[in-house]
């Protein structure tokens, strides 16, 4: 099963979105891809 996540105000600062990450996995939820740079949509 694929989670898509749509980040509206999306941060280039890299200690903020590992830390989204890791909240994300752990919730069960592993990172697969960006789908699109201009939609900021992540595919889980």
């Amino acid at each position: 099963m694929i989670t898509k996540v749509f980040r509206p105000f999306w941060s280039y600062d890299v200690n903020k979105t590992e830390a989204w990450l890791s909240s994300m996995a752990e919730n069960g939820l592993l990172f697969a891809e960006i789908e699109s740079r201009n939609t900021l949509l992540f595919l889980y």
